[in-house]
């Protein structure tokens, strides 16, 4: 693009030459920066670092006071590269709580919180939040601060007065670390798959035939008595504890106990309400179902915690830490609040052994779930 020229008076007034003195240093001082930046923006490899001669420092005038001569910077030098540390073994997870004397099993006992499971850990099994299953010399680990002596007990209970196949418990430990509990149980590696990896290859007289199995085992569980010690509770842990449900956790502490299906029902409505559910606008209590009978129950029956052989035959009942006392409703309710099974919710709702109005429990599930 070519700008007309310009008629009016001169915007600046014209430089005055420089004295030859300045005029010399100017230029030299121009030399030694487009060195200086040329070294900088040419970096050499490490390879020319080690072979290649230190460059020659450009030639500046000896006709001027040192004062004003530039002093370059030194030759760039390749670092050593720093020796990476050694990786932990896969089986050991950084602890910030290995002062406290956990179970000597163990090489390097697992933090309490924050704990994350290792990703890349080839002996876990499964991971959630707060507990982490792996293989242990061929047995299996359970740990976390979401592993409870309430599971321990559930299966004791279980093994002593039913057929149902859960694992043998070899060892275990509780502790409470800076207000949090932490626990890990080791127990037997049961046989089989969870049911949820092969249960799209089953067809419907297998699947049907799983669900019948699956409340057969429920049916035992109801026959189990309650301790005299926890008579007076209406809804309690395998071992008295107070219930860990999303849907019936207390809000306060220290936790109350639930003495009547009255209160079961209102701690389902509080925690509705404290997480949003008056939003929509109905009286959740009005839909909850209503039961005076207690019995044993599983309270967790996803079919990732069956176990079961190629042809479908259950192998085991696993993931028993939130197993206690509950309405008799319970069981069927929980097994139609699992995210990604509707065909197995369908299986179970259609082999259950009575009915059950749950329409509550789905609208909590909205919120709480």
């Amino acid at each position: 693009m070519f700008l007309p020229e310009r008629t009016g008076p001169p915007l600046h007034s014209p430089r005055k030459p420089l004295p030859s003195g300045l005029s010399t240093l100017r230029l030299s001082l121009s030399k030694s920066l487009r060195a200086i930046f040329s070294r900088l923006l040419c970096l050499p490899s490490k390879s020319s670092l080690k072979t290649s001669p230190e460059p020659p420092a450009p030639e500046v005038s000896q006709n001027f006071p040192q004062s004003v001569l530039l002093t370059l910077p030194p030759p760039l030098v390749a670092l050593p590269a720093e020796a990476p540390s050694p990786e932990s073994p896969p089986h050991i997870i950084s602890s910030p709580l290995e002062s406290h004397d956990l179970n000597p099993r163990l090489e390097d006992p697992s933090p309490l919180l924050p704990w994350k499971p290792r990703m890349d850990d080839p002996c876990v099994i499964s991971k959630q939040f707060g507990a982490e299953v792996r293989l242990d010399d061929g047995e299996i680990l359970k740990r976390g601060n979401r592993v409870r002596k309430n599971e321990e007990e559930a299966i004791r209970i279980v093994k002593q007065y039913t057929t149902i196949p859960v694992p043998e418990i070899y060892d275990s430990e509780y502790k409470t670390i800076e207000n949090y509990t932490w626990g890990q149980i080791w127990m037997e590696k049961l046989p089989g798959s969870p049911l949820n990896e092969i249960w799209d290859y089953l067809d419907d007289a297998t699947k049907e035939r799983v669900c019948h199995e699956l409340w057969g085992f429920v049916a035992q569980l109801r026959n189990i008595p309650k301790p005299s010690e926890l008579e007076h509770l209406y809804q309690c842990g395998a071992d008295g504890s107070a219930c860990h449900d999303v849907l019936l956790e207390d809000l306060g502490r220290p936790r109350a106990p639930l003495l009547d299906d009255e209160s079961l029902r209102r701690r389902i409505n509080e925690r509705y309400l404290h997480s949003g559910g008056a939003s929509y606008r109905e009286n959740l209590p009005d839909y909850l179902p209503q039961s005076n009978i207690s019995v044993f129950t599983h309270a967790d029956l996803a079919p990732r915690n069956v176990l079961v052989d190629k042809s479908g035959i259950i192998t085991g009942l696993i993931d028993w830490e939130f197993a206690g006392w509950y309405p008799d409703y319970w069981e069927y309710a929980k097994t139609q609040t699992q995210w990604g099974e509707a065909d197995y919710m369908h299986w179970m709702d259609r082999t259950k052994p009575q009915s059950w109005d749950i329409t509550g429990i789905h609208k909590a599930k909205r919120i709480l779930f």
